[in-house]
């Protein structure tokens, strides 16, 4: 196979702002397609927009994805769009995860850290218990925290470092709030090190949630495209004034960085350098009917990781959507998918539609 392309779109955006009590959720979502069956798939998602009457625009598409017909008929093109040869892609990221991972990051560095061996620094599942740890910590700590990493302020984030402390030591987590501890004599190191991070990366975007996810959805169209052995991939977004300079630098970046692959312990592959990623491009939603489909499964994923987030039954719907979406729920399709989320978030994401799988074999 010579060449595949991908149509993604984004759902959830809230910039720098973490911990938007609306919008807990962000998805970068879309569909792979052969140049062979482009048009077929193009077809497809105009005669269903057709049928719809506009219902699913981006306008009304969060409510129209919040109804049971709404699901049934974004199910019915899914599978459709499945059956032309059409791979789902996504990143879905728990945003208070995310600011919990930030937390275990900052201030169990190694780098600024003396209590903490390069081996803990870098080991995945100790990072992953500690952020669980960190993700159940109350909602005003974690939002201190994040208001002082946005700010890079060196007064705040000491004072925030107290206040995870503390808040650890009251659930009796002495372990990991002595570890965190270690920080505070280089809090300005840490404040310096992360005002230059992002030096030369245009836009103002470094410290968004939308640039890792960027980055981490690169390396899923790589593994998709290792898997089945092309040798040429186009990527293009739904057009996006904010960021659209920072995606394209980083398109340029990336690209051009020496393969290599990272194995981390749990056997998670990170490929960087993709260089059958051959082109980056930014259109309308209304130029592109695939882009409407990216659109459809992001808001798709959304509306099902919101209603986890909240503990909200999880509606038959979107459970049907997800079997078709999530690999780890159906062995079927190619595994494209990360999710990055707290390991509470991913049971409760992946039982019911599990549950459901089963019932049905």
């Amino acid at each position: 196979m010579e060449r595949f392309d991908v149509y993604c779109d984004e759902w959830g955006n809230t910039g720098a702002n973490y911990l938007d009590p609306q919008r807990p959720i962000y998805v970068l979502g879309g569909w792979s397609a052969y140049p062979d069956f482009v048009r077929g798939a193009e077809a497809a998602v105009m005669q269903w927009l057709g049928s719809t009457s506009g219902k699913a625009s981006e306008l009304h598409g969060a409510q129209f994805l919040r109804q049971a017909p709404g699901q049934r008929s974004v199910l019915s093109l899914f599978r459709e769009l499945s059956a032309l040869n059409c791979v789902p892609l996504f990143v879905l990221a728990e945003k208070r995860y995310c600011v919990a991972g930030k937390i275990v990051d900052t201030f169990l560095n190694p780098r600024y850290n003396a209590l903490v061996s390069h081996r803990r620094g870098s080991d995945p599942y100790a990072k992953q218990d500690a952020a669980d740890i960190v993700h159940e910590l109350p909602d005003e700590v974690l939002r201190e925290f994040a208001l002082a990493y946005r700010s890079l302020d060196s007064s705040g984030l000491r004072q925030s470092l107290q206040s995870i402390c503390s808040s650890l030591l009251l659930r009796h987590r002495t372990t990991l709030a002595d570890a965190m501890e270690g920080s505070f004599p280089k809090i300005d190191d840490i404040v310096d090190g992360e005002l230059t991070s992002g030096d030369g990366v245009p836009g103002n975007a470094w410290r968004t949630l939308n640039i890792p996810v960027f980055v981490d959805f690169l390396c899923q169209i790589e593994k998709l495209r290792r898997r089945i052995g092309a040798s040429q991939v186009m990527l293009v977004h739904d057009e996006t004034k904010k960021f659209q300079v920072t995606f394209e630098w980083l398109f340029r970046t990336f690209k051009n960085v020496d393969r290599v692959d990272i194995y981390l312990p749990n056997g998670t592959m990170i490929p960087l350098g993709f260089e059958a990623l051959k082109r980056f491009r930014t259109l309308e939603s209304a130029k592109s009917p695939l882009i409407d489909a990216a659109h459809l499964l992001a808001g798709s994923l959304y509306a099902l990781g919101t209603d986890v987030y909240f503990h909200r039954p999880i509606q038959d719907g979107l459970a049907s959507i997800a079997k078709v979406l999530l690999p780890a729920s159906t062995l079927v399709i190619p595994q494209v998918e990360r999710l990055i989320a707290s390991r509470q978030f991913t049971h409760n994401l992946l039982t019911p539609i599990l549950e459901e799988t089963n019932r049905e074999i």
